[in-house]
């Protein structure tokens, strides 16, 4: 099968788990709580969320709510709020960025579509280096509706 690539030519990417390791952003993300909650009471929890997270823990951010000191200095939802909106700490996957980089420079076309909140998303995007090379960029909150729609 030969596939034609030309001026009108469009390659649409996904971003989680396409472009970077979504299981990078989980981790930065709980990286992220466990600095700001050493900042705020002293204790460093990055290795109980990581034990939750190995383990399969249904409620991790419930799990640790019940820790010593958690709950007097945050909610549920601010540790949704610090996970989901923290600027991550993730890279392209093996190849993502010489592919990216190689379409670019033959003027092919690109698209990216993800489902998320929209800071988070791109959050990611700037963290990773790669809005410049996408148009558009669709993100299913900005648009009011999620993929495949």
């Amino acid at each position: 099968m030969t596939i034609k690539i030309d001026s009108s030519t469009v390659i649409v990417f996904d971003l989680d788990d396409t472009l970077y390791h979504e299981e990078d952003f989980l981790l930065s993300g709980f990286a992220s709580i466990a600095k700001h909650l050493e900042s705020e009471i002293g204790i460093d929890y990055l290795q109980n969320l990581l034990e939750w997270h190995r383990d399969r823990a249904e409620d991790i951010f419930g799990q640790l709510l019940k820790e010593k000191g958690v709950v007097e200095c945050l909610s549920k939802q601010n540790l949704l709020d610090l996970y989901r909106f923290h600027t991550p700490a993730i890279k392209l996957s093996r190849g993502a960025k010489a592919l990216i980089e190689a379409l670019s420079k033959a003027s092919i076309r690109m698209a990216l579509i993800t489902d998320g909140r929209s800071v988070t998303q791109r959050n990611k995007l700037q963290a990773l280096g790669v809005e410049k090379y996408f148009d558009p960029i669709v993100i299913s909150e900005e648009l009011g509706t999620g993929k495949p729609d």
